[in-house]
């Protein structure tokens, strides 16, 4: 036979302790407002300060040595499995970091060798 009162078994929230929960809330949901926009003006100065440093190139290649990390990390970290397709993905994306890494470091050798030669005076 079912218990008609079986609700009572429920436990019940007050409604002081509602309102307590939500100036709690309240309260610290400010505090991650004022965090999260801290957070995209920082990331917005970071992205100033590497395009204005290097080239918008370079922001791109950073941009996906990221995204790597996140995927390298969300592995490590939560233990989400790598399909093939993501080591694969991952793996070409390194070497094209790589590529361009070595290219970039090699003409910027070659503009300050020269750069560097005397100029004759005739």
């Amino acid at each position: 036979m079912l218990q008609v009162n079986a609700l009572r078994d429920i436990p019940q929230i007050s409604m002081d302790n509602t309102c307590n929960m939500m100036l709690f809330i309240m309260n610290y949901m400010q505090g991650f407002i004022i965090l999260s926009c801290l957070i995209a003006v920082s990331v917005n100065f970071s992205t100033f300060l590497v395009i204005g440093t290097t080239s918008p190139v370079t922001y791109q290649v950073l941009g996906h040595l990221k995204t790597c990390l996140v995927l390298s990390f969300g592995y490590t970290l939560l233990h989400d499995p790598f399909t093939m397709k993501n080591i694969l993905g991952i793996l070409v994306a390194i070497f094209g970091m790589a590529l361009y890494s070595f290219f970039s470091v090699r003409e910027s050798k070659k503009k300050s060798t020269n750069d560097a030669l005397p100029v004759s005076q005739v």
